[in-house]
């Protein structure tokens, strides 16, 4: 089984995943997956990012987080703005209430 959240692949019949302790789904089922680049060999974990599953040669764990292909593996390891996700547009500043005066010195 594969975790959804941090993409390692776990042993049939756990119910949370080795490395980041979050819940497994038993219906995904313990399907044997193959890397997306090397027809034949295991995979051993699906990008977070873009979703391919990746053999211990073209991808990893990257800062002990999650595991990432080759191409995103950098973006993560630096903070960069993955290009499938945009950056988020920061939030305007509050309006003071109405009604409210500052208090004076």
């Amino acid at each position: 089984m594969i975790c959804n959240r941090c993409g390692v692949v776990n042993r049939a019949g756990r119910v949370v995943c080795i490395h980041c302790m979050g819940p497994l789904d038993p219906a995904a089922g313990a399907t044997s997956a193959e890397c997306a680049d090397h027809p034949g060999v295991p995979a051993t974990g699906r990008c977070v990012t873009c979703g391919k599953l990746v053999c211990d040669q073209c991808g990893g764990i990257v800062n002990n987080r999650a595991v990432y292909c080759v191409p995103h593996a950098e973006a993560a390891m630096y903070g960069a703005v993955q290009p499938d996700k945009p950056a988020k547009a920061p939030k305007p500043p509050k309006a003071p209430k109405p009604g409210k005066q500052p208090k004076a010195a």
